[in-house]
């Protein structure tokens, strides 16, 4: 083994298959599709591998609500006209809403849906899923500092109680 992937295993650096533009995204891929990425659930100490249907990233230059760069799903039609949302529960017990997953370059929301569940299996992670217009999405995506910019809107009505007020003038 090299000296320097040693290095980044030990340090738990994501190692990166490729980048490409969705559109004017600009993503970093992860997982390529028919690759497997490798996870660790910290809560059971389980571990195991699953097979990417799809490329799997993450937008560069953002922040989603968990703080990290926006994940993504890039699906087969880049003239897609929308984004769906996917907003995950937070385990072990997934009474919580944790981050969210971008759906890009699918046709229909079943289709995007059907993707995400085909790449996790523990029963409730999926919490709900929005659709939002591509330029819509795009614009906020990158004028705000959180994807939660995007789902204020679509939340505020709900009672979730980390989910971060946001002023108007962001």
């Amino acid at each position: 083994m090299r000296p320097y992937i040693k290095v980044a295993r030990e340090l738990k650096i994501a190692r990166l298959d490729s980048k490409r533009t969705f559109r004017d995204l600009e993503i970093d891929i992860e997982t390529n599709k028919g690759s497997y990425r490798h996870w660790r659930d910290p809560h059971d100490g389980s571990a195991g591998k699953t097979l990417m249907l799809f490329p799997y990233g993450y937008i560069r230059k953002t922040k989603g609500m968990d703080g990290e760069a926006i994940d993504c799903f890039i699906g087969p039609n880049e003239n897609a006209p929308n984004v769906y949302v996917v907003l995950t529960n937070r385990p072990p017990d997934f009474k919580r809403e944790d981050e969210q997953k971008c759906m890009l370059g699918f046709s229909t929301a079943d289709e995007a849906k059907r993707a995400f569940q085909a790449h996790y299996q523990k029963e409730g992670f999926f919490r709900e899923m929005r659709t939002f217009p591509y330029e819509t999405f795009k614009e906020k995506v990158y004028t705000s500092t959180k994807l939660a910019a995007i789902l204020e809107a679509v939340y505020a009505r709900r009672d979730y109680p980390n989910y971060p007020a946001l002023s108007a003038s962001r």
